[in-house]
């Protein structure tokens, strides 16, 4: 009998160990100590920013540009990857100027895992978008959620195809 109370003593000792480990602590114990509990809102984006690449590939719209006859419009849908969005959705509209045939405009970039989460860039500087390709500049307009104080700069280079578009995207981007 007495060796069977020990045996019972001990499985209670480790079992009380066991589960002191794991996260079995009462929450009193935690109320009275430094540590605390994990954030709910913890946000699913890393902090802060850096160096921006990002790809996406997609279907488009193009209307040539004839210079000084009528301006002309590129507008354009992909999924992709980027940096800090991760998984996500581009739309974008630019508009070919009838007098120097350069293009301007915005893109949307929207978090798949996230859709509060967006940034809204302008495009500019960008030669006549034929078959081929196309680099132009870009820097931050505005974003949603996360991205809300958003800012950054860089380039983007399109490429077109008989029906389908793809692009690179790089710079820099601080949330």
């Amino acid at each position: 009998m007495k060796a069977s109370r020990f045996v019972y003593g001990v499985a209670v000792v480790l079992s009380t160990a066991l589960l002191a480990s794991c996260g079995g602590v009462s929450p009193s114990l935690l109320a009275h100590s430094d540590i605390s509990p994990p954030s709910q809102a913890q946000s699913i984006f890393p902090p802060g920013g850096g160096a921006f690449t990002a790809s996406y590939s997609g279907k488009f719209r193009y209307t040539g540009c004839v210079r000084f006859h009528t301006g002309g419009i590129f507008a354009f849908r992909g999924t992709g990857l980027a940096s800090f969005l991760h998984r996500s959705i581009e739309s974008g509209h630019l508009t070919l100027s009838i007098l120097t045939c350069q293009a301007a405009g915005y893109a949307t970039w929207t978090s798949v895992r996230d859709p509060k989460a967006s940034i809204t860039v302008t495009v500019h500087s960008c030669p006549v978008l034929p078959r081929g390709h196309s680099l132009c500049n870009w820097a931050v307009m505005s974003g949603t959620g996360k991205f809300a104080h958003a800012t950054g700069f860089g380039q983007v280079t399109f490429k077109l195809g008989p029906r389908r578009y793809s692009d690179r995207w790089m710079g820099k981007l601080k949330y």
